[in-house]
Order: structure tokens, then sequence, then C-alpha cells
């Protein structure tokens, strides 16, 4: 067990954990409804919630996620390509 705990940290120990402030989760909600209004639903929120944070960080994206296709299409939303 301590292998693989070991083994978790030094996949983590690189990443940077971005703050999800009220105003991220603003913009998140803000990006839902307006995709809403263009008849596009996003099926998990955390996805608006994640997209907002990449944008307020000025971050780029690294997803598996169908869901981040529409918003990286009417929103300034930077995907790194696997």
């Amino acid at each position: 067990m301590i292998q693989l705990t070991e083994r978790v940290r030094r996949y983590v120990a690189p990443l940077v954990l971005l703050s999800i402030t009220d105003v991220v989760l603003i913009k998140a909600a803000d990006t839902y409804r307006k995709l809403r209004k263009k008849g596009i639903t996003i099926r998990k929120s955390n996805g608006c919630i994640i997209a907002a944070t990449v944008l307020a960080h000025h971050c780029q994206l690294l997803h598996n996620d169908k869901d981040f296709e529409p918003i990286q299409r009417h929103f300034p939303l930077k995907v790194v390509k696997p």
C-alpha cells in the first residue's frame, strides 16, 4: 500500500491547484445559462466550473470529455490536444 501512495504522490506533486472563487462559480453559472439559451446542454455542471476556472487562470485544458467541445466553440477556452 505504501508503494501505491508514493506513486500517487509523484504523479500529483507537479500539479498546480487552482482556486475556485465566487467569481469563478458565477462565471460557470453564466456559461451554463448562455449555452442553454443557444440550445446546448452541458451534461455535468462541473464541466462549466472547470472551464470557468481554466478561463479565470488563463490556463489550457487537457480533457477527454465531449462537454468541453461546445464550451470551446462559444468561449475562448484553450484546449491542449492529447
